[in-house]
């Protein structure tokens, strides 16, 4: 009896799932652009994808930034842009797939709130009058998360997913499902991908958790900040909520988000749900960088203790061929000594 054709094509997807070699991929291409609006899991999604593949990650701002011409051959691209003719002609011609991740909008909000307490660069935006904002101490209640998020000026800080999600052959994930079954997720896209893969999923996920790559970071930074889904619900009453939802109506209607806030949150609680989680995520990094000056300071007198004992072991043969030359020299002088008596014993006694 003949397989169907479903059946069969379950069998051509789960053969892309079985672990080649990377070298032997080396002049196969593949090359993926990881497009969406900013923190809804981009970097997260570039690192899944590239350690599954063997892929060298690139990213940047702005198309002109790359030499387009010079690209790795198998590489994966992460990049805010919106769709245009001449951006689509561009990846289209250099065989780019686009992956993109949507999340849910307010906790995209919520996040990019969070990230400018604490990076040296606060994100900027342009409001009505032309003045230029940051987040930096803003709170979710604040005036300025207001117009950020579109109550006193409606404005394209969400726009970027929205753009790209329905657009003919894009890979869409959702932050919320990668989440809760990260396995499943990586996998189902292999097989749209339908290339060889370098690494199991399970080993790529295990190290690529939230957590893991925080604790990873080489310079204090919070870009892996709120990974939990659903935390807007905690910091965002619900009028405000709806309001922004409302502002924000079509990028909710395209990737399909509900604004299901929690009645009972009031501002007063949601304020201080805001500032108890600024102070665990500071009591969490102070205690990375600590362990970070521990590691250092091991590694640093490891080193010593190395090189003193290499000193001493270097010297050691020096202080023994010292030895042996005195030695060397006394002997010489006790054979010239006994010599010379016995010449003159031989002289006087012949």
């Amino acid at each position: 009896m003949s397989m169907s054709e479903v059946e069969q094509g379950s069998l051509e997807g789960a053969d892309r799932l079985v672990v080649t070699p990377e070298a032997a991929l080396a002049g196969q291409p593949l090359r993926l652009a990881v497009i969406g609006t900013p923190r809804s899991g981009n970097t997260w999604v570039r690192g899944l994808f590239a350690s599954l593949y063997g892929l060298e990650e690139l990213a940047v701002d702005r198309p002109e930034q790359l030499d387009w011409d010079r690209l790795p051959l198998r590489c994966i691209l992460q990049i805010h842009q919106y769709p245009d003719p001449s951006f689509d002609a561009l990846i289209e011609r250099h065989g780019f797939r686009v992956l993109t991740p949507a999340r849910h909008p307010l906790d995209v909000m919520i996040s990019a709130l969070n990230y400018a307490q604490h990076t040296p660069n606060a994100p900027e935006w342009t409001d009505a009058s032309g003045t230029i904002q940051t987040l930096r101490d803003a709170s979710p209640l604040s005036q300025a998360f207001r117009q950020y998020a579109g109550i006193a000026h409606p404005g394209s800080v969400l726009s970027f997913s929205p753009a790209w999600w329905d657009r003919p052959g894009v890979l869409r994930l959702r932050y919320e499902e990668l989440v809760a079954n990260p396995v499943q997720r990586l996998e189902a896209l292999a097989i749209r991908i339908d290339q060889r893969i370098v690494r199991p999923p399970q080993e790529v996920i295990g190290y690529f958790t939230i957590d893991a790559r925080r604790s990873n970071l080489k310079v204090w930074q919070y870009h892996f900040g709120l990974g939990r889904p659903g935390i807007w619900r905690e910091l965002i009453p619900a009028e405000l909520a709806r309001s922004i939802a409302d502002h924000q109506r079509k990028t909710f209607e395209v990737l399909g988000y509900l604004c299901d806030p929690d009645p009972l949150l009031d501002e007063l609680q949601a304020e201080r749900n805001w500032y108890r989680l600024q102070t665990q995520l500071l009591t969490r990094h102070l205690a990375d960088e600590r362990q970070r000056l521990r590691d250092a300071r091991a590694q640093l007198l490891a080193g010593e203790a190395s090189v003193k004992g290499a000193i001493e072991g270097s010297a050691s043969p020096r202080r023994s061929i010292r030895r042996d030359s005195l030695r060397s020299a006394r002997a010489w002088s006790w054979s010239r000594r006994i010599g010379s008596e016995v010449r003159q014993w031989w002289t006087a006694h012949r």
